[in-house]
């Protein structure tokens, strides 16, 4: 079957390979709408071609679904001139087709110092019966050469001569000698063959110098050799023997279009590079010209695209920025280079597995990186924006799971760290300076903000190094940590501001399970926290379990709204409290509700540790233990409503509050009876009262006469083990009864 407008295209082997290399050359095949011809169970014929007629017919090897490959060895190739290249596909169904339709592919042999084969694109035509009586003719006019020993063409005589001074009698003789040893060459018919073959010199990698790359770019002058040739060749020689390409440093490298890159292409400069202020001396240095610099090839976008880059310099000179990678990453090592003038330096894509370590990024014209980071560390790295542009991002993750970011420090950001969406996460002990939102968090669960430092925030600094705001960056308040929409189950504790308007905001929606405290604004003890949440009924759970110290209500009205419920907040100098939905106010060592009336209960707790020596414990218990706090105890009954009990003495007709941490029962389902019991100056029993653990607090009153009771924790089956929790009793506050909070 013939197809009009197929096409082949080559994927690896390099536009240029050396006579005697054995290199794979690799190709994808394409329908006339372009679409990727899957050669899955598919055998592909290649049929190679020159003036003098048929050069060669083998299979070639079917690599993936989409990439065949076979090898030219030095026998196949006997002299210069355009080789042609067919392709004859047979489908698993007995199809057959012939690509390329058009264009042919081209091996082209041309001489520079030794022999080369360029691949380029010519017209194929039926040659072989034109030329095969040419051949012969040629080959007659050879063997009447290189046979007679009486040839004195001195160029004849000169190829007789051996290295040693010895000299053969017909030139045919040092040819067969020649290729004699060439045929007792092992078969370097795949890449592991050929590595282990050179497998000491690839401990140096690719060198790019040795694919002609000079590295004499002078980006002043705009002089100098553009070596992007030579770094695609090396690439294509890295990924065929599974080494590195090794950058030595130089004056610049000139780069002008994309690289095509493999999955697991690593570039590893000459020197250790790792500053803030870049040195042009002693560097590896790479200017470019081409946006992105690094594409991932089509054969390896679907698979674990892995890169390398370490101890290079790169410089944009594009003028308007561009991308220097622009693929997912997976397992991939970013450490120790110079990024300067990028528009974004890792536009990362649904990427995983990543390290980016110890770099630098100057003068960032948009993110430094962007996209998602599953299980990967951003860690140590420096991050300056372009003060003059508007909407940077130091580090923009649109997914960060699994993964931390630490011990970087940005600046100059619009936003230093932004995250749309992630979970079990960590953004530690990082620096944040001159940034409009230092850290902004949306959609998050799970995560840790802790030990960051943010200085400069505060639109004071809005102009500073000629740098050109937005208008909210001129009016409003910038802010350390903002937390948006949606975070769940967040700890954010143990952060500090300098110079900074306002070190946390908690202004929006959608808010549950937050720990927040040990956080504090240096100079601006009320600007460290700000709650102004708004109702969320899409947000299931709002509003709850929120524990929010360090808090500062300018007045004593500034309600949280709507209600938290079982929540809270505390203020800064702990003068301010909210619990439950009351706030509360500490005058003179007394809480008082806004109203001024006395708030909670009055007094300490009359009940000890259970480690104090006041606890009476059943003697027939077994199996006691009491925690290290003295909060908690445990004890196994051997028969019925045996207990624990602590006496207290009183006077008649008081009222007190009980609240406890214990619920009526435990995991077994056994109950948890908490009661207290009444006596006289006689020490008669006047009755009893049941204090309801399952509500957790309980109210009552001491009847007439009574001068002492006992608060009495009871198992009430034998051979069970019983838990009870942390216990509390006080003298109840007749103006106000509070939930337990």
């Amino acid at each position: 079957m013939h197809r009009e407008g197929n096409t082949v295209e080559q994927v690896f082997g390099g536009t240029v390979i050396k006579k005697g290399n054995h290199t794979p050359l690799g190709f994808n095949f394409r329908t006339e709408n372009g679409q990727l011809v899957d050669l899955t169970g598919s055998i592909v014929q290649v049929k190679v071609a020159s003036d003098k007629g048929m050069l060669l017919e083998k299979e070639a090897i079917v690599l993936n679904a989409y990439t065949a490959q076979f090898v030219i060895e030095f026998k196949d190739i006997t002299e210069t001139g355009n080789i042609r290249i067919e392709f004859v596909v047979t489908y698993p169904g007995g199809t057959i087709e012939k690509f390329p339709s058009g264009d042919l592919q081209c091996i082209k042999i041309m001489p520079k110092h030794e022999e080369e084969y360029k691949v380029e694109n010519i017209i194929f035509e039926n040659i072989k019966e034109n030329t095969d009586k040419k051949y012969i003719d040629f080959t007659d006019q050879v063997n009447v050469i290189i046979t007679d020993p009486e040839n004195s063409n001195t160029e004849v005589i000169k190829a007789k001569a051996e290295e040693d001074k010895n000299t053969f009698a017909t030139l045919k003789s040092p040819l067969d000698a020649e290729q004699k040893k060439r045929n007792d060459l092992p078969n370097l018919g795949s890449s592991s063959d050929l590595r282990d073959l050179v497998s000491p010199m690839l401990d140096r990698g690719i060198n790019v110098k040795d694919c002609g790359a000079v590295g004499d770019w002078n980006e002043d002058t705009r002089t100098g050799t553009d070596d992007s040739v030579a770094f695609q060749k090396a690439i294509d020689k890295a990924y065929m023997l599974n080494t590195f390409v090794y950058i030595p440093s130089s004056q610049g490298y000139k780069i002008s279009n994309s690289l095509i890159t493999r999955s697991g292409t690593t570039f590893i400069g000459e020197n250790y590079y790792n500053g803030i202020i870049e040195s042009r001396k002693n560097k590896t240095r790479i200017v470019t010209y081409a946006t992105p610099v690094f594409r991932i090839n089509p054969a390896d976008e679907n698979s674990k695209p892995r890169l390398v880059l370490k101890n290079i310099a790169f410089t944009d000179k594009t003028g308007s920025g561009a991308v220097l990678v622009e693929y997912k990453l997976e397992s991939s090592y970013v450490e120790d280079n110079f990024f300067y003038n990028y528009l974004c330096v890792l536009n990362n894509g649904a990427g995983r597995l990543t390290y980016i370590q110890r770099n630098s990024f100057l003068n960032v014209r948009k993110y430094a990186m962007k996209g998602d980071f599953i299980d990967s560390y951003i860690l140590n790295n420096y991050i300056n924006n372009a003060p003059s542009i508007q909407g940077t991002v130091g580090i923009y993750c649109t997914n960060l799971s699994m993964s931390k970011v630490s011990g970087n420090f940005i600046d100059f950001s619009e936003v230093g760290i932004r995250v749309e969406t992630g979970k079990a996460s960590s953004i530690i002990d990082n620096i944040i300076d001159y940034c409009f939102r230092g850290i902004y968090l949306n959609a998050v669960r799970g995560y840790i903000i802790s030990l960051n430092k943010f200085n400069h925030i505060t639109k004071a600094y809005a102009t500073h190094n000629s740098r050109v705001p937005t208008d909210e960056m001129t009016t409003n308040n910038w802010i350390g940590i903002c937390l948006n929409k949606s975070i769940t189950g967040c700890v954010i504790s143990e952060n500090v501001a300098t110079d900074t308007d306002l070190l946390i905001s908690i202004e929006s929606e959608g808010y549950k399970n937050l720990r927040i405290n040990g956080n504090l604004n240096a100079e601006a003890f009320d600007n460290t926290i700000k709650l102004n949440r708004k109702a969320a009924t899409w947000f299931s759970g709002d509003g709850e379990n929120l524990e929010i110290e360090d808090l500062s209500f300018r007045k004593v009205n500034t309600l949280p709204n709507p209600i938290l419920t079982g929540s809270r907040i505390v203020s800064f100098d702990n003068q301010v409290c909210y619990i439950n939905g009351y706030t509360v106010r500490n005058v003179n060592g007394t809480w008082r509700d806004t109203k001024g009336k006395l708030f909670g209960f009055d007094g300490v707790n009359m009940l000890p540790n259970f480690n104090d020596v006041g606890w009476n414990i059943n003697s027939n218990t077994i199996n006691g233990n009491i925690s290290n706090d003295g909060k908690e105890i445990t004890f196994t009954t051997t028969g019925v409503y045996q207990d624990a009990y602590y006496a207290i003495n009183c006077i008649e007709n008081e009222k007190y509050l009980f609240i406890t941490d214990t619920t009526i029962n435990n995991k077994q389902g056994n109950r948890h009876l908490m009661e207290v019991w009444y006596y006289n100056d006689s020490n008669t029993k006047l009755g009893q009262s049941t204090l309801y653990p399952d509500k957790t607090e309980r109210v009552f009153t001491t009847p007439t006469g009574c001068v002492k009771f006992h608060i009495r924790l009871r198992g009430d089956l034998p051979s069970n083990t019983y838990t009870f929790k942390r216990c509390v009793l006080v003298k109840h506050n007749e103006y106000l009864a509070i939930p337990y909070g």
